[in-house]
Order: structure tokens, then C-alpha cells, then sequence
């Protein structure tokens, strides 16, 4: 139900704008405000609340109120606006408010467009969208003053009634006003603003107008009979008018008014504040409320939290009942959906012990230091003497004949005709709990055993027969006949004459068991006292406790309704949650329950469970649940109870920067999508449950996708905080249960994206890769650099030492030729000087001739090595002669045929070049004779534009080349490693092919000069 009338009554504020001649009537208003209302008050329907500017109401005069399309209620008081979610007042003035000039709120307004229109006592008017008070303007010539009504017709025009007169609005389809729609339809006061059939519009000043076309014209010119001064126009869903004075409070119709007919006295409901709940009216004055029922006024007293009368009766969407005091603040009435048995009577209905319904007649019995029978409503109190005087029964059961049996501490009973019969020959100690099994035998639990009664004698059986233990509290039969007994000790399952326990050492997670209850499915449900429900399955037992979100440890008894709703006494109150969770949880499929929770927030007088004895509760056939509770006996109907689920808002998103803390919500609904600062620390969000019946018991979870995997429980917080959040896209949900187990029916969210950081962003990480492509590319070169320079100072060191080596070679080879060949030259001499003599004997000539001949080849070779140390040929001839010599001189000494082909390369190289091809030849030359023993090998220098190669091949034994240029590698190959050496240093080349047993082949290519 969307709320679209607001009545403002104006009462006694409203008169005191009247002119003097109508002074009278204030005087008369007053005395009819504090008159006392009917006596005949029933108590105990209502859990009523109250706030105050102790709970955070910026005034207790509270002028107006409208439940708007989100949910809030909103109230206008004389200190500013107040938007209401149940638990919070955000409060909206002159001074948090952009736009909101004045504070004395006195008129509210929801139109279909969502927004919120505001009157004040100054005569402005506001509207509130999208978190933004716009103030609205009338025609240039029009000065309105105080704002005491809105209204909407059925065409969307909106009329503002004020004490300068009455106006009307048009707008378009998108809500905005049409240019001069605006009319001032009477500059004559209107108080009141009401909506008749056919769309007629009704006002007041005292005197009932309607507006016919553009005009207002007076009621009583049109031959309606309505009455003077009016305090209250208003019509209910039927389309009769009701009409409320100063003196009288009644119908008008037909064309006649008279005075609502009841049996109370009439005259004390002029004055009041009326409101209508579908056709149902109801109104109040003073520190009462009052409900007209089929002709008789049900009263209800409220002079504990109304002193002064209201100025508005409001419902909201639940059916909770709101009250805007003349001076005692917001004021809200729950309809209690939990009853007492303590309300239906005067007898002490306290400390029950065990109820059992039904009797044959539908009578429900409870039990204690007397019995009781309730039966439509009526309680019948059941004379114990003089079979059992001081008794206490604490356990009852009916037979399959309909008879009562009960347990008590001294003997064991029936009930017959409403007295109480004593069973002979039973004095078992206290009874904890009867049942009757499927043969009609009759199984009693006391403290100090288990007996069965059965064919006019008693069984006992005690832990010597196998019993987990004497004090016995409940026992019932399951599908398979076995009988289960609950006890202090444990559970046990008595079948064939014999007992099978389980204790904690099994599994239980708490020995003393008060309930027992078999699924269809075989599953056996224990409620324990002190280990929450132990739920037991193919042989293997599970727990549900408070740390899975039971609601309480210590279970006196399940019930299940007609929905398959487990319902939970405990030593906190009633739980309730549904079987599909229970199991769920019990699985290890979700970690907590939810469900609902009913204590003495919900009527009742006590949350503590009066358990230990059976039955601790039935459901009725009728469908109710009973539970006996330490302070009366609460029945609850699970039909009746309010599931409405509670609507979700998201209020406002901030962070903390330095600090500010920049708000991002004020006062309406929050954007789907906001944009944070890249930086955002300390997120907060703060959301919200629209729920008035328990809305401080709300239970919310929260996720924010992106960063949590799971839904948060929030409990009854409605803050949500991230003390850092990395930039990214998130979205936040929240949904919520309301106290009955209600989910609501959508998840309110909301999108955050954090920018990112400088550094996170494309730019920065281009800029990043270029000045890492930069740094690779300039420490490469520097790299490079460095090895080039180093290479470098390698080659001019190889160079250097090249020269040197030559240079010692010419040293070697001079010193060679000009002393040790000069010496050698001398002693052939005169060897062969000596020779001439004809004097020398044979052996003397014999030695002269060994001296000259050694001389001579010892010359030669000395020669042969001046001449490879320093290549006179080279010098005197050039390049390609000089290579020719050398190989005619090796072929003649190793006897090596030699196959030459030798271009004219003289012109092409430097004296560097020539002698680095010159040694690199000679060292090939020279390992062909030492190493190959080819009788072959060819020698070819060609001549090429850009250089010359020189090719050596052989066709002896080969060796395997692939390390010979390895400098790691062992001695062999150092010859040629130095040719490789000294070719690069021209920017040469040289490779090798080498077969072994096969050929050899070094080609060897040295750059023009220049090249």
C-alpha cells in the first residue's frame, strides 16, 4: 500500500491561525483535547516504541509524516527534516542542507514522480530529488504563508493548501511543471486537503469547500447539510466523507451528517486524529487510540507514551501504527503477533511445565502447580484436591481413548470429568515425561528411572539394565517401533529387550537430551541441553550450535510447521529456520544459519524457555504453536506473523582522503555506479534495512566483489569498511533477513571503480617500458662499447706484440746472419784453406773436411732460419714471389708435391697484410709437412677485387677442427689459433675443413686494403 494522502491535522496550531471572531473555539479545542477517552482498554495488543531527541528525534513536535517509495519514513518536525529507517534519524536543516532555508517543517508529500515535497511554517515549499532541495515558486503576486497540505489528484495535479489560499500545479509525463500551470485557485485560507469520489477535491477552514472547475465554492451554497468548524475532512476506501469538530465526529452521506454510531460515548471523540487502514478507521486523542470494530470503539490506552495528543495517525506498509505527537515525540505500535495465555485470564498462568493439546474437544492442557485448560480463548482452571493437594504436574499425554494422563512429583494421574485420579501403585519420584507407544503402553521418564505401564503393570528400567541414564526427560517411538529416551546421560535406543547409548564419547555434543524427533527420511534430530542440535544420520552424528548461528546452545524443544519450519525453544527465545538450512549447515554445505528469532522484543514476557519436561510445546491442529516459557505461555501462528522482507539501501559511499571525507549520497538513492580517486583509503559504506516491525534486529550480509570471496556476516551493523582498496572495478552487495527469517527480495548494489594510481595507469607503464627499452638499449651500447674498446686494446696489444716478435725475428735473424753465419762462414774457410795444404795427412784431412762440410750445412740451415725469420723474398720480390719461393725451397726438402697456383696480389695489400699472409701460409706449409704425411697438397693465392684468398689443401691425415679455434681448448691448433688471430686483426677471415684419414682444407681470406 503506498501511502498518497497526508493528513496534517492542524488541531490546536491550526486554530490559532483562525481570525478573532473564531477565538471562541480555541478555548473549546482545548477542553475537548484532555478529556479522557472511553475506559473499556484492552491491553497488551501493541509492542510499542518511542523516540525522542534522547534517541536522536531533532524535535519532539513532530508535524507530518509520509512513507516514501524506498521505504523511509520521513517526518517533519520544528527542527528540520528527518529521513527514518527504523534506527537512524539523518537529519536535514538550514545548516547540512543546500537549498533548505527553514526548519518549522509542518506538511509532507510523496507525488508519483518519487519526489518529496516539504512545506514550512514560513509558507516555503521544497521539493527533494536526487539528494538536491529545489525551492518551489508560486505566481509573481501570490505571498504564500503557512504550509499545512498536499495533494495529488487522480491526473497528477498537485494542490498546496496554505493559510494564503489554494494552489494548483500541472506537469508534463517527465514530471516537470508546465509553464504557467500555475493557478491560485482561492486566496482564502485552506487548512485541509481532501480526495472525494469522481476526483473531487475537498478543502476546509472551518467550513467544507469543493472545487468545481477553477472555482471553490462553498458546501453549504450547494445545499450540503456538512458541519461548522471542522478540525478533520477526509474520505475512507468506501467514498463516505468523515468529518471531525470541535464537538462531533461522524459521517457524512447522503447528503447527511450524523454522528458515528456506537456504544460508547460519542462525544469524546470530537477533536481526535483520524486515519484509515483500508476501510478500517481509527483514531486518537489524548493518550488514547481508538479502533471502531462493528459499531463498538476498541480502546487503548497510551497514557505511558501520550500525554498530548497527536497531530498525525499513520500506517505504514507493515500495518505498524504511527503516531506524530503534539509533544512527545514518534511513537510506533507493532501489532503483537505472538499471544499469551495470560491475556486471555486472571489465574496464574506462570511457570507452565509441559502442555499437551488436543483433548477431544480441541482443549489445550498446561500444566504446573495447577492445571489449566484453554479452549476458545476461555481458561479453565482444573481442582487438583483432593486427589493431589500441592501437587506439581510437570508432564502430560493423552491416550488414544482421549483421557488425560499426568506425571507429577508425587504419583501418576488421570483426568476424568475435570478431577484428577491417582494411578495405585506408582510412587516413582518426579516425572519428567509421558508417552504413549503405538501399543497403547504408556512410558514414564522420572529422575531415578524409565518405567512402562502396560496391561494394569509397571516395568522399570534403570542403567543396570543397560539405561545411559536414570533421569529421563523425553521419549517417543520411531518408524522401525524402536523407543528413543532422552536423559541426563545420554540418548538410548531400547528395541528387542535391549539398549543401545550414544554419549559425547559417540559423538553428542552435550548429554542431556530434551527433544527427539524422526525425519521421513530415517534422520534422527536431537536437541540437547548445552551442545545446540545433534543431527543423526546413517550412523554418523552432526552439530548445529551457536558457532553455526543457532541461535542458543540450550534446546528444550523442536516443532515443525506446516511449512517444514523447524521452530526452536531455547533458553533465549523461539528460533525458527527451515530444514533445507539445518541440513545445509549440518552438511558443511553453508557455514552459518540465518533464520529468525522471536524473545521478549515480540510480546512476550520472558525469552526464557520453561523445558526439561514433555511435552515443552505442540503444535495444535489448528496450526499454532504453544511453548510454556519461565513467565506465561506464548502461542504463536507462523501464518500470522509478518514476513514482509526488509528493502535494502545503499546510503552513502565515502574514503578518507588527508582529512575530508567527501560524502557522495545525501538524502536520496545512491547512483548505481560512482567514481573514486585513485588513493581511496578507509571506504566506507554505509547501508540500510527498511523493516519497522524489528528493524534494529535486522541481520545483513555484505560482499564486495573483487576483493571478498565470501559474504560477510554484518550481524546488525550497517557499516561496511575497507581500510585500503587497490584501484580496479568492484561491486558492492548487501542483502539482509528480517527477525522472521525473511530474505529480501533484492540485493542492493553498487559499482566503485578506483582510478588508478599514476603508475598503474597505460601511460605510466609505456613510459616505464620505454625507459627500460632505453636502458637495455644504452647499457647495451655502453656494453658494446666496453667490449669494443677492449677488443681494441686486445688487437693493439696483438699487434704490438705481433711487430715485437717480428721485430726480435729480424733481431734473431740479423744477430743469426751477421754472427753466427759469418762465424760458420770463416770456419768453412778455413776448413777449406786448411784442405790446400799437400802436407796434411789423411786423418788430419778427414777432419778438415768433416769441419768444412758441417760448416757448410750448419751455414745453410742458419741461413734457411734467417730466412724464415725475416723473409728476404718478401722484402726484395713481394707477396707473390716470395710465396712461390717458399714452397719451391719445402718441396725440394720434404719432397712434397706441391701444386701451386699464384695470381699477382702484390698491389693489392699493405706490408702488414702481406706478412700476416706470408706467416699464415708458412704455418700452414709447415703442418702439411709435419702432420698430414700427404704426398700431394695445393697451394692457390687468387686475386679478388676486395682482397685475396689463399687456399692450402691436402689429402693426408685430417683431425677433427671443431675446437681448434676454442680458447679453452688444450695446445693443439696454437699455430693455427695465431693465423686466425692475426687474419681478424686485418678483418679477415679463415676456415678449416678437415676430414680425419680424409683431406685438410684452410681457406684464408685477407680484405683489400681499404675495404
Amino acid at each position: 500500500m503506498r501511502s498518497k494522502r497526508i493528513s496534517s491535522s492542524f488541531k490546536l496550531v491550526g486554530i490559532l491561525f483562525l481570525s478573532g471572531a473564531q477565538f471562541g473555539l480555541i478555548v473549546l479545542a482545548l477542553e475537548v483535547c484532555v478529556v479522557a477517552a472511553a475506559s473499556n482498554s484492552v491491553k497488551g495488543d501493541f509492542i510499542v516504541r518511542k523516540w525522542t531527541t534522547e534517541e536522536g528525534l531533532p524535535q519532539n513536535t513532530v508535524t507530518s509524516m509520509v512513507q516514501t517509495e524506498h521505504g523511509y519514513i520521513w517526518l517533519g518536525t520544528f527542527g528540520g527534516l528527518a529521513r527514518f529507517d527504523g534506527v537512524t534519524f539523518k537529519i536535514f536543516d538550514s545548516t547540512n542542507a543546500p537549498g533548505l532555508r527553514s526548519n518549522r517543517i509542518l506538511s509532507l508529500y510523496e507525488d508519483r514522480w518519487k519526489r518529496l515535497w516539504i512545506g514550512t511554517e514560513a509558507g516555503e515549499v521544497y521539493t527533494l530529488a536526487d539528494g538536491n532541495f529545489i525551492e518551489f515558486q508560486s505566481v509573481p503576486d501570490f505571498k504564500r504563508t503557512v504550509v499545512w497540505q498536499f495533494l495529488e489528484d487522480d491526473n497528477g495535479r498537485l494542490f498546496i493548501a496554505s493559510d494564503a489560499g489554494l494552489e494548483r500545479v500541472e506537469f508534463g509525463q517527465d514530471g516537470s511543471v508546465i509553464p504557467d500551470s500555475i493557478k491560485v485557485l482561492s486566496r482564502q485560507r485552506a487548512f485541509q486537503l481532501a480526495k472525494g469520489p469522481g476526483n473531487t477535491i475537498w478543502t476546509s477552514n472551518g467550513k467544507a469547500f469543493i472545487l468545481q472547475g477553477e472555482q471553490l465554492v462553498r458546501a453549504d451554497t450547494l445545499g450540503l447539510q456538512i458541519p461548522k468548524d471542522i478540525i478533520s475532512l477526509d474520505f475512507s476506501n468506501d467514498g463516505r466523507m468523515l468529518v471531525g469538530t470541535v464537538s462531533s465526529f461522524g459521517w457524512f452521506e447522503n447528503g447527511k451528517f450524523s454522528d458515528i454510531e456506537t456504544t460508547s460515548p460519542i462525544d469524546k471523540l470530537a477533536g481526535c486524529t483520524p486515519a484509515f487502514r483500508s476501510t478500517e478507521l481509527w483514531c486518537q486523542k489524548g493518550s488514547k487510540l481508538h479502533e471502531f470494530k462493528d459499531g463498538n470503539i476498541v480502546t487503548y490506552d497510551l497514557n505511558e507514551f501520550v500525554t498530548d495528543g497527536t497531530r498525525q495517525l499513520f500506517f505504514d506498509r507493515s500495518g505498524n501504527i504511527w503516531l506524530a505527537t503534539q509533544s512527545d515525540g514518534l511513537i510506533c505500535l507493532s501489532p503483537r503477533k505472538i499471544s499469551l495465555v495470560g491475556d486471555m485470564t486472571d489465574l496464574d498462568v506462570w511457570a507452565r511445565y509441559a502442555i499437551i493439546a488436543e483433548d477431544s474437544e480441541g482443549g489445550v492442557w498446561l500444566a504446573g502447580h495447577n492445571l489449566l485448560r484453554v479452549r476458545n480463548g476461555k481458561v479453565q482452571k482444573i481442582d487438583m484436591n483432593p486427589a493431589a493437594p500441592g501437587e506439581l504436574i510437570t508432564s502430560l499425554a493423552v491416550d488414544r481413548n482421549g483421557v488425560i494422563w499426568a506425571g507429577g512429583a508425587a504419583a501418576l494421574y488421570t483426568i476424568k470429568n475435570g478431577r484428577l485420579l491417582k494411578i495405585p501403585g506408582f510412587i516413582p519420584g518426579r516425572t519428567h515425561s509421558l508417552y504413549f507407544d503405538k501399543n497403547a503402553a504408556l512410558w514414564i521418564g522420572t529422575q531415578n528411572g524409565l518405567w512402562r505401564f502396560k496391561d494394569g503393570s509397571f516395568t522399570k528400567f534403570t542403567t543396570n539394565d543397560g539405561l545411559v541414564g536414570d533421569s529421563v526427560h523425553f521419549i517417543t517411538q520411531s518408524r522401525d517401533d524402536a523407543i528413543w529416551i532422552g536423559t541426563m546421560a545420554g540418548v538410548s535406543r531400547f528395541k528387542d529387550g535391549r539398549f543401545e547409548n550414544l554419549t559425547t564419547e559417540n559423538g553428542l555434543t552435550n548429554n542431556y537430551v530434551r527433544e527427539i524427533i524422526e525425519d521421513s527420511d530415517g534422520t534422527i534430530w536431537l536437541g540437547t541441553y548445552g551442545g545446540g542440535i545433534n543431527r543423526l544420520r546413517n550412523g554418523r552424528i552432526n552439530a548445529v550450535t551457536t558457532g553455526q548461528g543457532l541461535h542458543d546452545n540450550y534446546v528444550s524443544r523442536i516443532l515443525i510447521d506446516e511449512t517444514n519450519k523447524f521452530w526452536v525453544l531455547g533458553n533465549l527465545g523461539v528460533f525458527s529456520v527451515t530444514r533445507e538450512e539445518l541440513n545445509s549447515v549440518a552438511d558443511g554445505i553453508s557455514s552459518s544459519l540465518v533464520g529468525g528469532l522471536f524473545t521478549a522484543a515480540d510480546g512476550m514476557k520472558s525469552s526464557e524457555a520453561s523445558g526439561g519436561n514433555q511435552p515443552a510445546g505442540i503444535r495444535a491442529k489448528d496450526g499454532r504453536l504453544w511453548f510454556p516459557m519461565i513467565k506465561d505461555v506464548v502461542i504463536i501462528d507462523p501464518r500470522e506473523l509478518n514476513y514482509e522482507p526488509p528493502k535494502v539501501l545503499i546510503e552513502s559511499v565515502s574514503t578518507q582522503v588527508g582529512d575530508s571525507i567527501p560524502s557522495l549520497s545525501e538524502g536520496s538513492a545512491l547512483k548505481d555506479r560512482i567514481q573514486l580517486g585513485s588513493g581511496a583509503s578507509n571506504l566506507e559504506i554505509k547501508f540500510t534495512g527498511i523493516e519497522f516491525t524489528h528493524p534494529d534486529r535486522i541481520r545483513f550480509f555484505y560482499k564486495l566483489e573483487g576483493l571478498d570471496q565470501h559474504w560477510v556476516d554484518a550481524a546488525g551493523r550497517r557499516t561496511a569498511t575497507y581500510p585500503y582498496l587497490p584501484s580496479g572495478s568492484y561491486v558492492f552487495r548487501v542483502k539482509a533477513i528480517s527477525t522472521t527469517g525473511v530474505w529480501s527480495e533484492e540485493t542492493a548494489s553498487v559499482e566503485i571503480n578506483v582510478a588508478k594510481r599514476f603508475w598503474e595507469t597505460g601511460l605510466f607503464l609505456l613510459m616505464c617500458a620505454a625507459a627500460i627499452l632505453l636502458t637495455v638499449y644504452f647499457g647495451h651500447k655502453i656494453r658494446v662499447a666496453r667490449l669494443e674498446a677492449r677488443q681494441r686494446q686486445q688487437e693493439d696489444f696483438t699487434r704490438s706484440l705481433i711487430r715485437s716478435h717480428e721485430s726480435e725475428r729480424l733481431r734473431l735473424a740479423g744477430e743469426l746472419h751477421d754472427g753466427i753465419g759469418q762465424s760458420l762462414l770463416i770456419m768453412r774457410n778455413w776448413a777449406e784453406f786448411g784442405l790446400k795444404h799437400d802436407s796434411l795427412d789423411n786423418e788430419a784431412r778427414n777432419h778438415f773436411e768433416q769441419i768444412s762440410e758441417v760448416a757448410s750445412n750448419t751455414l745453410a740451415e742458419t741461413r734457411a732460419i734467417v730466412g724464415n725469420l725475416s723473409p728476404q723474398n718478401l722484402e726484395r720480390f713481394g707477396l707473390s714471389e716470395a710465396v712461390r719461393s717458399i714452397v719451391y725451397q719445402i718441396e725440394r726438402s720434404s719432397g712434397i708435391k706441391f701444386e701451386t697456383r699464384i695470381d699477382d696480389v702484390d698491389d693489392l695489400l699493405s706490408n702488414e697484410s702481406q706478412l700476416a699472409a706470408y706467416r699464415s701460409l708458412q704455418e700452414c706449409l709447415n703442418n702439411v709437412v709435419k702432420h698430414s704425411g700427404s704426398p700431394t697438397a695445393t697451394v692457390e693465392m687468387r686475386r679478388a677485387a676486395s682482397g685475396v684468398e689463399v687456399r692450402v689443401e691436402d689429402v693426408g691425415r685430417g683431425f677433427d677442427s671443431e675446437y681448434i679455434f676454442d680458447e679453452d681448448s688444450s695446445g693443439a691448433g696454437f699455430g693455427l689459433r695465431n693465423i686466425g688471430q692475426r687474419i681478424r686483426l686485418l678483418g679477415g677471415s679463415i676456415s678449416i675443413e678437415s676430414d680425419p684419414e680424409k683431406l685438410t682444407r684452410v681457406v684464408i681470406w685477407i680484405p683489400k686494403d681499404g675495404t
